[in-house]
């Protein structure tokens, strides 16, 4: 999903911001996967949200004066981070599985069974 789909998205759902947590949740999650992997680093949600403002402002600032466009300018801040938060709970919770599932792995890979099986294996190749 890009990010006007999202913008798109939360903007028709203001009152029922809820029906979003799925689609947003999956988003963060795959954001997860990007830091997981280095293509992806934290402090990218708050330079996209200054980024985002500051194109915004400079938009309504056109057609609008500029105690009016403060005004709005708030409002899509609380709109943005509301929904860069529901992002990062699916990226958090991403990362978190990732770390859990290599725990796991790691286990087995230096369980005792492993060990006597990388063992034997080793020993028959002689």
């Amino acid at each position: 999903m890009r990010f006007m789909q999202v913008i798109e998205g939360a903007v028709k759902a203001l009152d029922h911001l809820t029906s979003l947590d799925v689609i947003l949740d999956n988003l963060g999650r795959r954001h997860g996967k990007l830091e997981v992997n280095g293509k992806f680093r934290s402090y990218y949600w708050s330079v996209f949200l200054e980024c985002s403002i500051y194109c915004l402002r400079h938009a309504f600032s056109r057609k609008m004066n500029d105690k009016e466009v403060d005004h709005v300018i708030i409002l899509w801040r609380y709109l943005l981070r509301d929904v860069m938060k529901k992002i990062k709970a699916g990226t958090t919770a991403d990362i978190a599985h990732r770390m859990h599932q290599m725990s796991i792995d790691d286990s087995r890979k230096y369980s005792l069974t492993a060990i006597k099986h990388k063992e034997s294996n080793a020993s028959s190749a002689e």
